[in-house]
């Protein structure tokens, strides 16, 4: 059987190269497709095959997923333009002949108003629609997300952010990787199923606070601003308004609970506890 990556040379795409042969895949069984050359190339030093691809010229998805069963979609980076991206893709390996394809959407991605759900639920609706085998990996939102947020704590003492007492139910990459990869080695098992992966318990910013405190070992002081002052914060720093304002936005969302939801499907999956707060915290502060 062959397996295949796309996405394969970003973070999670390279935790999920690693967990596949952790779990006795070999890794000459497994195509890494993605865009960046020197990856590849690191990729293909390790025994992986490496093959250079792109979303956006879909003629390279459907050569590079030739002899492919298993596929694990990794959803991309490019907001506003990745369901076309994702369609073309989820085309290319229907001609291609592929059994399956995992596809890693967002937590709660069917609730209504999460600002980062459309283009995933759609996505989930089309592949759906295309008569493939399929597996949603609905992943949490990245704890890897707020490592800046770690790294104000241990600089300055201080967090400033727009959540408020928001709760959000994050996991790590390392997690996320080692479930797509439970998921893809297995295979039949897992076809026609949406996994809502999340952390197996969700935090707030002052837990964040107080966590980071107790690992660093000084004081550390979670100041909840309004979304404006918020906004007003990142462009000083730099951001572009657009962007700063999407932050804020989605911020909002999280704030809301939106991706707060827990479940057990992630635990489950891995066959283990999800990597609590403490425990990335003193990966941090050791790197």
């Amino acid at each position: 059987m062959t397996f295949a990556v796309i996405g394969a040379t970003g973070q999670l795409g390279r935790d999920t190269l690693d967990a596949l042969v952790a779990r006795g895949v070999l890794a000459s069984d497994v195509i890494a497709i993605g865009r960046n050359a020197t990856a590849l190339h690191e990729i293909r030093e390790q025994g992986f095959q490496a093959v250079a691809a792109d979303m956006n010229a879909q003629q390279s998805i459907e050569s590079a997923l030739s002899g492919v069963s298993e596929l694990l979609l990794i959803s991309g980076s490019e907001v506003g333009r990745r369901l076309e991206q994702h369609k073309s893709t989820i085309d290319a390996a229907t001609r291609a002949g592929v059994r399956r394809v995992a596809y890693t959407s967002v937590l709660n991605a069917a609730a209504p108003g999460l600002l980062i759900a459309a283009e995933h639920k759609a996505t989930e609706e089309y592949l759906v629609a295309s008569g493939l085998a399929y597996t949603m990996l609905r992943n949490a939102w990245y704890t890897e997300n707020h490592q800046q947020d770690f790294t104000a704590a241990a600089t300055t003492g201080k967090i400033v952010s727009n959540l408020g007492d928001g709760r959000i139910a994050t996991a790590t990459r390392g997690d996320l990787a080692e479930a797509a990869a439970v998921v893809l080695a297995e295979k039949d098992k897992h076809d026609g199923t949406i996994y809502e992966l999340s952390g197996d318990s969700a935090w707030n910013y002052h837990e964040f606070a107080a966590s980071a405190a107790e690992v660093l070992g000084h004081d550390v002081e979670y100041i909840a601003v309004e979304d404006e002052t918020y906004a007003q914060q990142l462009q000083s720093g730099g951001m572009p308004a657009d962007t700063a304002g999407f932050l804020v936005a989605l911020n909002a969302n999280l704030r809301a609970g939106l991706l707060g939801t827990t479940t057990s499907d992630l635990a489950t999956l891995i066959e283990h506890p999800t990597t609590p707060l403490p425990a990335i915290f003193r990966q941090w502060n050791a790197s």
